[in-house]
């Protein structure tokens, strides 16, 4: 988390550390109460970033517990405190999706993508439902594979569905890199040739959104242990220009440099808005690994 620098006042030390521990012992309704404590400490108003992490961080643990009404609270009290930081109103769009409010949550989602470039989920998915509402996709499937982004382990129960949606919907390549992703992260050699196949099909076919092409052409390029350095730097370089901003675009663009190193991968966003992506066992994140 970012902060001024100045010592943690004991006391706020120690409600932080209490809602940290409510929150990995899935108390979430204990953590909500210790937080709304927590954000009373005068010394917090000086930590804006750690006040707006750990609100999205109880949020989170609230969606878990499906105590969707009390994270919609304080994912709303976030986003008026920070209107700056996206990931509270990218989860509040997720709540007002699941709870059938699918106006409000793609605004939600424009709203993020407008002003964070970068943030990869919520630029396709607020275009996905924004091409279901103008009538180019079926809204209802739209909605489906958008929400399973959330639900990783739905993906692998239905994948027959998802390349389906896949090949009549040529604007729903997600539903295939979905699929594709799911299949490579269960780590089964079996799995293998079909995910290559999914992930050719999703960079293959012009409507595909751009940040699900840069993903695919990045993924690929990352497939090939023996590979022909031509056709890698091919994807790769298709990743750059798919969508710059992004993480895959950035990472990529480090790979044809030489400049990526070994470790973990971490981003974070910039005040203005743009998403700087660090990689390395030192790097410190706000954000996805």
């Amino acid at each position: 988390m970012g902060s001024t620098g100045a010592e943690l006042d004991p006391l706020l030390a120690k409600q932080l550390e209490a809602v940290y521990r409510a929150s990995t012992q899935h108390e979430p309704l204990v953590a909500l109460q210790r937080l709304r404590g927590a954000l009373q400490h005068p010394s917090l108003e000086h930590r804006p970033l750690e006040q707006a992490a750990l609100m999205e961080e109880v949020g989170a643990v609230l969606q878990r517990a499906e105590q969707l009404e009390a994270a919609l609270q304080l994912y709303d009290d976030a986003v008026v405190r920070f209107p700056r930081w996206p990931f509270a109103r990218y989860e509040r769009a997720f709540i007002h999706l699941f709870s059938g409010r699918t106006e409000q949550g793609v605004e939600d989602l424009k709203a993020v993508a407008r002003a964070h470039p970068g943030y990869r989920d919520a630029q396709r998915s607020g275009q996905l439902l924004a091409d279901a509402t103008a009538g180019l996709i079926p809204l209802e499937q739209a909605l489906q594979v958008v929400l399973m982004q959330h639900d990783p382990q739905t993906v692998l129960r239905v994948p027959a569905y998802l390349r389906e949606i896949g090949e009549h919907h040529p604007r729903l390549q997600l539903a295939r890199l979905l699929l594709a992703r799911a299949w490579l992260d269960r780590g089964a050699e079996e799995d293998l040739p079909a995910a290559i196949a999914l992930l050719e099909s999703v960079v293959s076919t012009p409507e595909a959104d751009a940040v699900s092409a840069a993903e695919a052409r990045f993924l690929l390029a990352g497939l090939f242990e023996h590979p022909d350095a031509e056709l890698v730097r091919r994807y790769l370089t298709e990743a750059t220009r798919s969508f710059p901003e992004g993480v895959w675009g950035q990472l990529a663009s480090m790979v044809l440099e030489g400049s990526l190193p070994p470790g973990p991968v971490h981003w974070h966003y910039q005040p203005d808005g743009r998403i700087e992506v660090h990689v390395g066992e030192d790097a410190s994140a706000q954000g996805d690994e």
